[in-house]
């Protein structure tokens, strides 16, 4: 699948620190703020741009906001792809789970961003997000695909292509459910892994045993 681009060729063209100023900057701007509020005056102003400039760089404060998501979803991928993963998949649901919270505890901006997303004022950027991340053939999916492509099927009863797009969908709606619970609630990062463990818990052993009761038990 051809990879969509947010940002322009103008951008591109920037000195690295310029393109690195301007995302840190709007990156605080929508963690602080949110989409529906983040204003692209405050970030124009603190990034010493023009406005004008600005809408070179990204058609639109949409776009923008895109850009700086598929970055995160880069250096995680980038980090992750560099960890020795193991072949079942539940323990390999526990390592990128934990690789995950390691991930952001060591990267609090990305962190706040990413937590953004799912705030009440953000709802309608959010149905967005999950459309072009999450929906079949989309990036976030080709990225979880790739995570579990070498996982070892000989226990599993279902092949990885009717295994995992379920999984998929299980995770990312858990994901979903709390991160806005933790959004109104303020847990920190590390509460916040105390609750998705608590609730993978849950998914791994329905994994490993089913729904059902065992039948003469």
């Amino acid at each position: 699948m051809k990879q969509q681009k947010f940002e322009t060729e103008t951008f591109q063209r920037l000195k690295k620190s310029k393109r690195n100023r301007i995302i840190r900057i709007a990156m605080q701007e929508f963690s602080e703020y949110g989409f529906k509020n983040a204003s692209t005056n405050r970030i124009v102003k603190r990034a010493r741009i023009s406005k004008g400039s600005l809408f070179k760089y990204f058609t639109s404060k949409e776009n923008l906001f895109y850009y700086i998501l598929h970055e995160v979803m880069i250096k995680l991928t980038s980090e992750l792809n560099k960890t020795s993963l193991p072949k079942d998949i539940i323990d390999r649901i526990d390592s990128i789970l934990d690789f995950g919270f390691d991930f952001y505890e060591k990267n609090p901006d990305l962190y706040r961003f990413m937590i953004s997303i799912t705030s009440r004022d953000n709802q309608e950027i959010l149905q967005k997000v999950m459309s072009k991340f999450n929906q079949k053939d989309s990036q976030g999916m080709n990225l979880f695909l790739n995570f579990y492509s070498d996982i070892n099927t000989e226990n599993l009863r279902f092949s990885k292509e009717e295994f995992l797009p379920a999984l998929y969908w299980i995770i990312s709606g858990i994901k979903l459910s709390i991160h806005s619970q933790m959004t109104q609630s303020d847990l920190d990062i590390k509460d916040l892994r105390k609750v998705y463990k608590e609730k993978f818990k849950i998914l791994k052993e329905i994994l490993r045993s089913g729904i059902y009761k065992k039948q003469g038990v």
